[in-house]
């Protein structure tokens, strides 16, 4: 079985819907080690869709004609977040800020105050640590007390415990 071509793996990564499938075409296609300008490109319309790895992708790449772009999405990305969550936006952010790094850029105070602030401001942020807060000084669950093997069933059979109920509630406590 041969290696498919650059011009297949760009097919194939342009026609692709899964985000997940189009990150794996993406380390093929830096597999090739190809230098052609569609090669950064397709990995630049990778960081508009999944900044993280798309990121991590152009590092691997080393082109450093990409910061001018990653310069942008991080500017949109503090913005507007693509992930679906803030820890997983301020992920997204830090990649980014780290491959314009690694690929001799800088970021600018601005950015990265962006990037610091972006936690610390969210109300999602807030609410988790106050969640957390309530969770200390909520008082600890308790098991009501099974009756006395001897007891009458607490079902109302009138039969006792130990010939009612007992086994069963020996087999859901293991």
């Amino acid at each position: 079985m041969t290696e498919p071509t650059l011009d297949r793996l760009l097919t194939q990564f342009e026609r692709c819907d899964d985000p997940d499938e189009r990150v794996l075409l993406a380390w093929r296609i830096l597999g090739t080690r190809s230098s052609d300008q569609r090669v950064l490109g397709a990995l630049l319309r990778l960081v508009d869709e999944n900044p993280q790895p798309g990121a991590a992708c152009l590092t691997e790449h080393g082109d450093a004609r990409a910061v001018e772009h990653l310069s942008r999405a991080l500017d949109r990305l503090t913005v507007r977040p693509v992930a679906d969550c803030p820890l997983c936006a301020w992920v997204d952010l830090v990649a980014v800020a780290n491959a314009i790094r690694d690929l001799g850029g800088s970021v600018t105070i601005e950015q990265q105050a962006g990037i610091d602030g972006f936690l610390a401001s969210d109300a999602w942020f807030r609410a988790q640590q106050d969640a957390r807060s309530a969770d200390r000084h909520r008082a600890p669950a308790v098991r009501a007390p099974r009756p006395g093997r001897n007891d009458p069933c607490r079902c109302g059979s009138g039969r006792k415990y130990k010939r009612c109920h007992l086994a069963e509630d020996e087999r859901a406590a293991r």
